[in-house]
């Protein structure tokens, strides 16, 4: 989003740019949280295949021989238990990412980070479907979830909250202390 989308919208130029300034720095997290979550899993493909080639050079050399056979079975199985692992742990940070991702593209603001964390953490138990690295289904839980948590969510900068704006603070020392000059020595002025 930018300034100037901002600015259209009808938020004056500071808050604009504030905004703007931060929605950057979401998608450059984001941006960067991706990038490190295909070098783990470019790094985790490519012990895979180290692995394969590994089991495929046991599996000549273990011919005739009962004991390395046994071996093998045990490389076999601890490898297929290491494979899940990494399944897991890839398709989690890949989660996590289009998680991230859908939040900033969402140009979503919470009331505080604990809100942001409990948030992330019944989207995450929600196990939505990552296609192409987005999440479907994303903006019906952000729907339902604004329904049962809708404070949450903050205001965007410049927005009122509700249908009214808040109630405008109580006057200050200097305008209570003005009133009563003007009441003392201006004849017909009243006070309020």
């Amino acid at each position: 989003m930018t300034k100037e989308e901002l600015i259209a919208m009808g938020i004056p130029g500071e808050q604009a740019e504030k905004i703007a300034t931060l929605h950057t720095q979401a998608m450059e997290e984001s941006r960067a949280a991706e990038a490190s979550a295909k070098a783990a899993l470019e790094a985790a493909q490519a012990q895979l295949a180290q692995r394969d080639k590994d089991m495929e050079a046991m599996k000549k050399g273990a011919k005739g021989s009962e004991e390395l056979q046994a071996r093998l079975e045990e490389l076999q199985t601890r490898y297929a238990q290491e494979t899940e692992g990494l399944k897991k742990q890839l398709a989690d940070r890949e989660y996590e990412s289009a998680m991230r991702g859908a939040v900033a593209e969402q140009n979503l603001l919470f009331t505080s980070k604990s809100a942001e964390r409990a948030f992330l953490a019944e989207l995450k138990a929600k196990g939505l479907e990552v296609r192409e690295g987005k999440l479907s289904g994303f903006e019906g839980f952000c729907q339902e979830y604004r329904k049962t948590d809708p404070e949450a969510f903050a205001a965007p900068a410049g927005a009122a909250r509700g249908n009214s704006a808040p109630p405008p603070p109580p006057p200050g020392r200097g305008a209570a202390r003005a009133k009563s000059y003007t009441w003392q020595f201006i004849p017909g002025a009243e006070t309020k």
